[in-house]
């Protein structure tokens, strides 16, 4: 982004350069702005100014300030607030160290807040959830002791909530984000999967092999001729497979693109089909890494 009438583009509006080395200025000059022993102590007004000799004492004055500019020590902070919080409740959170990573480099004054949303939503699917405090959010869903998710998550704020205004917003977002995901969920679910086989057609596969039905046809023969040497279900094999990308037309997948395979397996169970045929659409882009599940059976 630019700043006022300056050239000078940069991630954030750029004031000031702090740089000192051995207690002395290193000078330099950046676009418009020259370097010195000088930055702005209040983030609000920006009228204030102050000197550091060393960056000892420029880390010692903010933490001071409650901010911390140790990455280690955001951490420590961050994983000693869901101790206290999660022991407290009798929670837990999946372990996501990129998660965890990110949210530290979000803020440099964390705080811990326990929010919570209507429990209504605890009956759309689980990765529908999780996926839309993990990624869309950056929030921490949370898990009883027999693994189920709750309708309670943390999230890490960068001040204290002394008026609760915070944990509100974060409610309310969360809440308007569940109800589309309901929305598509309710009306996604109920639509016939064998009829969404034509939709296919509209979608393109990869320039030169056609579409994805004309894959799903491909992959209908390939899996006839395979059932036949491993003396699988031919019939579960090749209905399994032609419903296998109906997902993919779906609203849900088309916000919460991540979840294609596993949407088709919430689908198909929803509308009675066989628990195999549910199960192998669930998993048929596993492994998807070296740390991944894998495919519970051979069909």
């Amino acid at each position: 982004m630019k700043w006022g009438e300056f050239n000078l583009s940069w991630g954030r509006p750029l004031k000031s350069i702090l740089s000192v080395f051995d207690k002395k200025i290193v000078s330099f000059k950046f676009h418009h702005l020259n370097s010195s022993n000088l930055t702005f102590i209040d983030k609000d007004l920006e009228d204030k100014k102050k000197v550091f000799i060393n960056f000892k004492t420029y880390q010692k004055f903010f933490e001071n300030q409650g901010i911390f500019i140790d990455h280690n020590k955001r951490l420590k902070i961050i994983n000693r607030g869901f101790s206290k919080i999660l022991n407290k409740k009798n929670l837990n959170i999946n372990d996501n160290p990129r998660l965890v990573d990110e949210v530290v480099n979000l803020v440099d004054s964390p705080n811990i807040l326990l929010c919570k949303f209507d429990k209504k939503f605890l009956s759309i699917p689980q990765e529908i959830l999780t996926l839309t405090m993990q990624s869309h959010q950056k929030y921490f869903p949370t898990f009883d002791n027999k693994n189920e998710i709750t309708n309670e998550f943390l999230i890490v704020s960068n001040k204290k909530d002394h008026k609760g205004l915070i944990k509100l917003g974060n409610e309310r977002v969360i809440e308007a984000r569940l109800s589309d995901a309901e929305f598509f969920w309710k009306k996604d679910k109920t639509k016939n999967l064998v009829k969404k086989v034509s939709e296919l057609k509209s979608i393109n596969f990869f320039k030169g092999l056609g579409t994805y039905f004309d894959k799903v046809q491909r992959m209908r023969k390939l899996g006839g001729m395979i059932s036949d040497e491993l003396l699988i279900s031919k019939e579960k094999i090749e209905l399994s497979v032609s419903i296998c990308k109906t997902d993919l037309t779906s609203d849900l997948i088309g916000e919460f693109p991540e979840l294609q395979g596993i949407m088709g397996g919430y689908f198909s169970a929803h509308q009675g089909f066989d628990k195999d045929i549910s199960l192998a659409i669930t998993e048929q882009y596993l492994p998807i890494g070296l740390d991944s599940k894998v495919p519970k059976k051979t069909f």
